[in-house]
Formats: structure tokens, sequence, C-alpha cells
């Protein structure tokens, strides 16, 4: 990742407003993962007469950042290389280096005085661009905070350090991450590489190859909670689509249940299976339950375990038992894929279609629902997401419910 050495060379830049953040020489280096095929802009512009393209990828700000949370790039990430080099300051005499002592690095350099002084800088070189180089000296003495001083020293073409953190323990795309926060989530993020095209470096269309990022590996109870949760994606965050791949359980006649999801969990796990892992149970007794038997092993941090989560809807919803009808909260009971739909596909005639009480779990003491008429319900879904993909016309109401669960899904690393 290039961000000072500015040899004669040929560049992909990433640029938001007037200033490059990120640069490659010779190469993309990794800076096509933010974006999709989907994102290309090919722009004719005309200079003294004469008919000339460039060649661009763009995507926003909101897009951007959240394919950097779901990939490892997120601010959880950041703190981790901010701290490492604060270990290395403080620790290490690494302050001897610095303009300051270790007492004013301990009481004044922290994380939050950091991302602000960066997100501060980041909206200044925004609107000015590299002409603010030379303002940047003489604001030194207006600085509020050690961090504003750190950020400052670096802004100097990046030589040594990455907006304030030595390059030994910056990651660029960790700390783009933080840089992201500075602007509105409309802000365009754009990828320049007019330069690397004509220098002959890569080709007018990019391979898939340079798109490519570790994808982080879904396991669920079943085909169906595959076909809901991908084909959702597809529509509401199609960014993220190319980050996580789906256990193939049709082509390969793969087993689905919430006992042989628990299989898969151990089996990635003795097997050392590399990528970030989310595996997802119903939110109901079978799946609280196995959740139990899960809780003695030991997970790997690259894996997470979760349930669907609790759902609005659920918390007084019409059920069938023994004893009668009864509305009750149905969250770690009987709550399944289909209760993130959409309220419309769980009613007929305008009412909500029952939970059916079927089983007793012994290790939860509570008995197991299942909503009746899934099969209908399943293919309402498959109706209502196919004219979604098609028109492009929806709502966002129509789909809060999936926008729960798609949030849960992509921010499951962050804690």
């Amino acid at each position: 990742m290039f961000l000072g050495d500015v040899t004669m060379g040929s560049y992909a830049c990433i640029k938001i407003g007037n200033y490059d953040f990120l640069m490659n020489k010779n190469s993309f280096g990794g800076l096509l993962q933010f974006f999709s095929k989907e994102d290309q802009l090919v722009e004719t512009v005309n200079e003294d007469g004469e008919d000339n393209k460039n060649y661009y990828y763009q995507s926003t700000v909101e897009k951007v950042k959240r394919v950097l949370d779901v990939i490892g790039y997120s601010i959880k990430s950041t703190q981790e290389c901010f701290n490492e080099y604060f270990n290395y300051l403080t620790q290490e005499d690494g302050y001897e280096f610095t303009n300051f002592t270790l007492e004013e690095i301990l009481s004044s350099f922290t994380f939050d005085l950091w991302t602000e002084a960066v997100k501060k800088y980041a909206r200044l070189l925004s609107i000015y661009g590299y002409d603010y180089y030379d303002t940047a000296e003489k604001e030194k003495k207006g600085c509020t905070s050690i961090a504003e001083s750190f950020v400052l020293d670096s802004l100097a073409f990046m030589v040594d350090s990455y907006f304030g953190i030595d390059y030994d323990y910056a990651n660029p795309f960790s700390i783009f991450r933080v840089i992201l926060d500075a602007f509105d989530d409309t802000t365009k993020v754009v990828l320049d590489y007019t330069d690397l095209y004509l220098g002959g470096w890569c080709e007018e269309t990019p391979s898939n190859e340079e798109f490519e990022v570790s994808k982080t590996i879904i396991l669920t109870e079943g085909k169906f909670d595959i076909e809901v949760i991908s084909g959702a994606m597809k529509l509401l965050y199609p960014e993220l689509c190319k980050c996580f791949s789906f256990m193939n359980f049709t082509e390969y006649k793969v087993n689905g249940s919430t006992n042989f999801l628990t299989h898969y969990i151990k089996a990635f796990i003795a097997a050392g299976v590399q990528n970030r892992v989310i595996a997802i149970y119903d939110n109901d007794s079978a799946g609280k339950a196995e959740l139990i038997n899960l809780s003695s092993l030991q997970i790997p941090s690259r894996f997470k375990i979760l349930t669907l989560p609790d759902i609005e809807i659920a918390n007084n919803y019409p059920t069938l038992g023994p004893s009668g009808n009864e509305a009750m909260n149905i969250n770690g009971l009987a709550c399944s894929i289909e209760f993130f739909l959409g309220e419309e596909l769980l009613k007929n005639n305008d009412e909500f279609i029952p939970i059916q009480w079927n089983g007793y779990i012994e290790k939860t003491k509570t008995y197991q629902g299942e909503i009746m008429k899934k099969g209908e319900i399943q293919n309402r879904f498959k109706t209502k997401l196919s004219s979604c993909l098609e028109s492009k016309q929806y709502t966002k109401e129509n789909w809060k419910e999936m926008n729960q669960l798609l949030v849960s899904i992509y921010s499951a690393f962050e804690n």
C-alpha cells in the first residue's frame, strides 16, 4: 500500500473530495476490495479538442464502511492499531522520538482524541486537497491536543506515519475506516485508476480476482434460511454479497437441522477453518438448547454463534396449544426465519398465522413451537423477493425485520 513514496510510476487512488487518502503504485493493491464491478464509471472528457477517457469506481461512505467492517477493518481493528502504537510509545521509550514527554503522551494521546483529530484533518484535506500541507505546518501552534500534533506532523507526504500512527503499527485500511466517519454517509468515495490503466498496469475492466475479499462463511439450520439471507442481502446490501459465502444445501445434498448445524460448527473448528464463520440458530427452544450444548466448547474468536435476534412482532403473537389460543412472547421459544420476511406475509385475512406448540425441550424446560402454513409463507416470500429484485421498487418499512437480521449478521464481529 503506497502512502508516501511519490516516485515515478502509475497510481490508483481513492479520493474523497479533493484529496487522495489511499494510493497504490503500479497495481490496485487491494483498493478494489471496497467496490463492486457494478460501481464502474467511464467518463469522456474533452481536453484541447481531443476526447479522453477517465476510469473510476464510485461508491458511498456508507457502503464502503459496511464492507470494511465485514472484512475486518472495523473501528475495533483501528483501536488495536492505535493501542499497539501507544504501547510502543509508552513502554518501549518510543516517545523519545517525538517532541513530547512520556507524561504528556500518557495523559493526552488517547484513542478518542486521536480519532477526532483524524476526522478533523480528513475533512480539511477533502476540502483543500494537497494545498492544505502549507497551512498544516502553521496550525501546529494552535493544536488542542498531542493527538492533533501527531496527525499534523504526519501529513507532509505521509512519509513515516499515516495520520499520526507509525507505519510499523498502522493498517491504512483500518485507519481509513476512521477517516470515513468524518463524512456523511452519502459522500462519494472514488477510486481513480485512469493513470494505472493508461500506464498499462491493469485492464480497462479489472478481473474478478481484483475485487475478491476473504469471505465470511454463514451457516444456518437449513436451505430456506440461506435463500432468505442471501436473497435479501442481494436486494438490501448488494455491496456485501461478495463478502459472504453460504453452504449449498441443494447441489451437494447437505443435511440441515438444528443438530446438523452444531455438527458443522464442531467440524469447521476441528478442521481449523481460517475464514470467519457465523452460525445462526433459530430463536427458539431447540436453538437455545444447542447454545447450551456449545457453551462447554472453546469457540475460536473467528467464529460467532448467533440466534436470530429478538423481534418486536414476536412479543405478542398468537399460539395454539393444549390449553387453547393464547397470545404471548415467542422470542426464544418459536421464532424462526419466517418472522423476518415481513408482517404482511404472516397473515391470512388480516389475522396472524398462529404458532403450534409441538414438543418439550428438557434442556431449556420450555416447549418448542413452529409457525403453521410454513410452506405457504415461504412461497409468498419468494414471490416478494423476486418482484423486488426485478423492479427495484420496495420500501424499507416492508423489510424492517429482515434489515434487523442483516445488521446483526454484518456487525457480528463488532462486539
